[in-house]
């Protein structure tokens, strides 16, 4: 195949539509997030539940959220039909709480570090798919991210 066939006749990356909302209370906390992502599949299925599980399971980002809801819709249309890429659908919904994230963090009149310092997830605590964390390193990353990046 040239490359013309191949970008004309290959899968794209699950093309999706999402809408978050979240509530913080006073101390600039998550308190709650609800979550609603659309996959576009294309004309068949292929991986697409699969990838949808995936962005699902991570669609509420690294930090600590006690009431979360998430909603996936995974539809067919006349696109292109949709595979599995690098990522396998956590890039879009990551993309997606950041840049939430950074809009909660400014309506908070808070610095976007300060307020994903806040909010990140424990030492120990449960994910909102009820998965126990027993041990992380996230913040001490967090920290040396922002060091190097002389943040």
């Amino acid at each position: 195949y040239s490359r013309q066939e191949e970008f004309f006749a290959s899968t794209v990356r699950h093309p999706y539509r999402m809408r978050y909302k979240s509530g913080l209370n006073k101390e600039g906390l998550i308190v709650a997030r609800e979550i609603e992502i659309i996959s576009d599949s294309g004309a068949y299925v292929g991986l697409g539940e699969a990838t949808l599980t995936k962005a699902a399971i991570h669609a509420a980002g690294p930090y600590q959220i006690e009431n979360v809801k998430i909603d996936g819709y995974l539809v067919y249309t006349n696109n292109i039909a949709a595979g599995a890429m690098r990522g396998f659908g956590v890039p879009q919904v990551c993309f997606a709480h950041e840049c939430h994230t950074d809009t909660l963090a400014e309506k908070a009149g808070l610095d976007p570090v300060e307020f994903r310092n806040r909010n990140l997830y424990r030492e120990r605590g449960t994910m909102p798919t009820r998965q126990e964390i027993h041990s992380n390193a996230l913040r001490s990353t967090f920290a040396r991210a922002l060091e190097l990046s002389k943040w």
